[in-house]
């Protein structure tokens, strides 16, 4: 999920710039072709453990032990932490993004 989370942030920066989001769950690719994301290309390395992580969970191999706490709350701090940065990157485009706030 958190995974998720940051793919639709990515792909929320290509629908506000009218452009159809290219069909790709690696989110290292889904930042490379954003344009003005420097800081979020930058992240090579979480955007990778994210993606890594994704398939992994969803398509698990045998014996392969599952994800462990510690590890849980690293996606998820990754995550939130990409959308951030993607909200930031669509706030100084002039992007207003005060209804993405939680209730």
């Amino acid at each position: 999920m958190a995974q998720q989370a940051a793919e639709k942030a990515l792909k929320a920066a290509f629908a506000l710039d009218g452009d159809e989001p290219p069909r790709t769950h690696d989110l290292v690719a889904l930042a490379a072709w954003l344009t003005g994301a420097a800081a979020i290309q930058a992240r090579v390395d979480d955007l990778r453990h994210l993606t890594d992580a994704h398939a992994s969970s969803r398509y698990p191999a045998p014996f392969e032990p599952p994800l462990d706490r510690a590890e849980v709350h690293e996606l998820i701090a990754s995550a939130s932490s990409i959308v951030e940065d993607v909200r930031q990157s669509l706030e100084r485009r002039g992007f207003d993004t005060g209804a993405l706030d939680p209730a």
